[in-house]
C-alpha cells in the first residue's frame, strides 16, 4: 500500500513538471546574447607614508582621512619630548612619500636652447654639463630678460642662482654694444651677497659661464678693503660681483662708479635686510636710479637700473627700506610651490637625545657615511661647538675640518675647498656655511645643534639634496633642550596640516630685539604681580 502511494506521488509530480516545461518552450521567446561593458574596478592607492614614527601609532600618511580639517587636535609625534623618558624616541619624515628615490623637477622637453640666450652662453652651458632648466629657471629667464623688476623666492638648491645669472649675462652681451663711452671701474651689472664665502663662489660660476663672451667679471671680497683703497684695481668691468661689505666701502671711497649700472641684484636678500645691514644698504642704493616704469626698450641702453632679489626665505612683506628706492608695485614675484615648505626630495630624522649622546651618536653616523663614501656636512650654532666637535672627531681618528666664522676669510675658503674636492669626508662649522654655498657632493648633513630660528633651518637642510645630485640624500636633527623640541613641535605642526614652515624671518637682529623687550615685559608683569606697582614705582 505504501509502495503504490509513494509511486503514484512519484508519478504525479513528473507529471506536473513535464507539463511545466512544454509551458515555458512555448511562450517564452529565444535567448538573445546581451553585451555587458566590463569596467575595471580601481584599485584603491596605498596612502603615502609621511612620518614613521618609533611608535607606529602616531605614523602620519598622505591620505583623506588624515587632512587637517581645524577641528581635530593634532597629534604630534614629539608631544611627550618634554619629558625626560623621551630619550631616544624619534620619528623619520619622508615629504614626497617615496623612502627609495629622490624627486626632480627637471624637465626633459625644455633646454637652454628655448631661453633666447646667445650661442656662446649656451655652449658654455653644455660644457659644464648643464642641458635642462629648472622650474624656477624656466619662470624666472624670459621675466628677468625683460628688464622687469623681480623678487625670485623659491626653496634652497633649486637653481636660483643660474635663474638670475644667465639674464644678467645675456643682458651685459648687449649693453656693451650699446652703451655709451664708459669709465673704467663702472660695472653694467651689480650682484651682491651677505658674505664672503658665497661672493667667492658666485664669481667663480659667472666666470664658468661668460667663458669666451668678452664680459669682464670682477670679484670683490672683504679683507683687503683698506689695500685696494689705497692701491685699487683700474680696469674695465661689465660685471662686479662683491660682498655688500667691502662694494659699499670701496664705492664710498670713489674707487667704483655706479652710475652705469642698469641690474642690481640681491643674493640672499632677506639677510642684507637685516637690521644690520638696512642703514647701509638704503644709503648705497640710492646712489642707483632704478625704474619705477618697468621694462624699457631693448634696443636702446637703460635709462635706469633693473632690482632682482634673490632669496630661499623671503620675509611675507617686503622691508620698507624699498619704497624709498624702487617702485614695490613693480615687482614681478617668481615663486616656487615648495618656498617655505619643508625639502621634499630630503629624508630627515629627528631624534630626541640627552646631551651626552650626542657625541656618540654622531661618531657613529660619521662613521657609516665614510665607509658608505658619503660626505658629511655638521652644523653647530656656536663656534665653541665646532670647534669641541671637530677636536672629537679627530681624536676617534676621523678625518675633517672645521670652518666659522671667526676663521679668516681666506682660510675658510680654503677649507671648505678640501671638503668640496673629497680631501675630507666631514665639515663641522656654524651657519656660516648655511647659506648660497654649492654642496651638491653633500649626501648627509647633521644638526648636531639644533638651529635657533626656522629660517636658519631651512638654509641648514639646503645644503643637501640639490639641483644636480640625483641620489638620496639624508638629514639628521639632534633634539637635546626644551627650546628644540618648541621648534620641532611647530615644524612638525606645519607637516602634518601641510602648511608652510612658521616665522620664516631671517632677520635675526630684530628677532632678538623683540626677544629681549618681550622677556623684559614678562618680567616687569611678574615682579608687578608679586611686590606691587607703588613699590616699583617707588624704586
Amino acid at each position: 500500500m505504501l509502495s503504490f502511494f509513494s509511486n503514484s506521488c512519484r508519478g504525479y509530480v513528473s507529471h506536473r513538471a513535464k507539463r511545466s516545461i512544454r509551458n515555458l518552450r512555448k511562450y517564452t521567446t529565444q535567448p538573445v546574447a546581451v553585451e555587458i561593458p566590463l569596467t575595471e574596478t580601481p584599485i584603491a592607492k596605498e596612502p603615502k607614508l609621511i612620518i614613521k614614527c618609533k611608535n607606529s601609532a602616531l605614523d602620519f600618511y598622505d591620505a583623506p582621512q588624515n587632512q587637517h580639517n581645524h577641528f581635530t587636535p593634532i597629534v604630534l609625534a614629539s608631544r611627550g619630548w618634554l619629558h625626560r623618558k623621551s630619550a631616544n624616541d624619534y620619528f623619520i619624515l619622508y615629504p614626497d612619500g617615496s623612502p627609495e628615490s629622490p624627486s626632480t623637477d627637471l624637465d626633459p622637453t625644455i633646454t637652454f636652447e628655448e631661453s633666447n640666450l646667445s650661442r656662446q652662453i649656451l655652449d658654455n652651458l653644455k660644457e659644464n654639463d648643464l642641458k635642462y632648466p629648472s622650474a624656477i629657471q624656466r619662470k624666472s629667464i624670459p621675466v628677468l630678460l625683460s628688464g622687469k623688476n623681480s623678487v625670485i623666492a623659491a626653496e634652497t638648491g633649486c637653481g636660483k642662482t643660474l635663474a638670475y645669472l644667465l639674464p644678467v649675462l645675456e643682458q651685459i652681451t648687449r649693453w656693451k654694444h650699446l652703451s655709451p663711452d664708459r669709465n673704467v671701474n663702472a660695472p653694467l651689472g651689480l650682484i651682491l651677497s651677505p658674505s664672503r664665502d658665497l661672493t667667492s663662489q658666485l664669481g667663480a660660476v659667472a666666470k664658468k659661464i661668460a667663458a669666451d663672451t668678452g664680459i669682464k667679471i670682477r670679484v670683490v671680497i672683504g679683507g683687503k678693503t683698506k689695500q685696494l683703497m689705497i692701491n685699487p684695481l683700474v680696469d674695465d668691468i661689465d660685471l662686479l660681483i662683491g660682498s655688500f661689505g667691502a662694494v659699499s666701502k670701496l664705492t664710498n671711497s670713489g674707487v667704483y662708479d655706479m652710475t652705469f649700472v642698469r641690474h642690481v641684484v640681491l643674493d640672499e636678500a632677506d639677510t642684507l635686510f637685516d637690521e644690520s645691514f638696512v642703514a647701509q644698504l638704503r644709503h648705497f642704493l640710492k646712489k642707483i636710479r632704478f625704474s619705477f616704469a618697468g621694462p624699457e626698450s631693448p634696443d636702446e641702453f637703460p635709462r635706469s637700473s633693473q632690482m632682482t632679489l634673490v632669496s630661499a626665505t623671503m620675509p611675507h612683506s617686503l622691508p620698507e627700506v624699498l619704497d624709498e628706492i624702487v617702485n614695490t608695485d613693480s615687482l614681478t614675484h617668481l615663486t616656487s610651490e615648495k618656498l617655505h615648505y619643508v625639502l621634499p626630495q630630503v629624508t630627515q630624522k629627528f631624534i630626541r637625545l640627552n646631551q651626552s649622546a650626542r657625541a656618540p651618536e654622531i661618531l657613529r653616523i660619521v662613521k657609516g657615511n665614510i665607509a658608505k663614501g658619503w660626505q658629511t656636512l655638521v652644523f653647530c650654532n656656536t663656534t665653541k661647538s665646532a670647534e669641541w666637535l671637530f677636536l672629537f672627531l679627530s681624536e676617534m681618528g676621523i678625518r675633517c675640518c672645521c670652518t666659522h666664522g671667526a676663521v679668516p676669510a681666506r682660510l675658510r675658503l680654503d677649507k671648505f675647498a678640501q671638503f668640496q674636492h673629497g680631501e675630507v669626508s666631514v665639515l663641522t662649522t656654524t651657519d656660516a656655511c648655511s647659506r648660497g654655498l654649492d654642496t651638491v657632493n653633500v649626501r648627509h648633513v647633521v644638526n648636531f645643534d639644533f638651529p635657533l630660528y626656522t629660517a636658519d633651518y631651512i638654509h641648514r637642510c639646503g645644503r643637501t639634496g640639490r639641483l644636480g645630485n640625483n641620489e638620496r640624500c639624508y638629514i639628521t636633527n639632534f633634539i637635546s633642550s626644551e627650546r628644540d623640541v618648541k621648534l620641532l613641535q611647530r615644524i612638525e605642526e606645519s607637516i602634518r596640516t601641510s602648511s608652510p614652515l612658521p616665522n620664516v624671518n631671517a632677520n635675526i637682529t630684530k628677532i632678538i630685539i623683540n626677544t629681549i623687550q618681550h622677556n623684559i615685559n614678562k618680567a616687569q608683569k611678574q615682579a608687578t604681580a608679586h611686590y606691587g606697582a607703588d613699590i616699583l614705582a617707588k624704586r
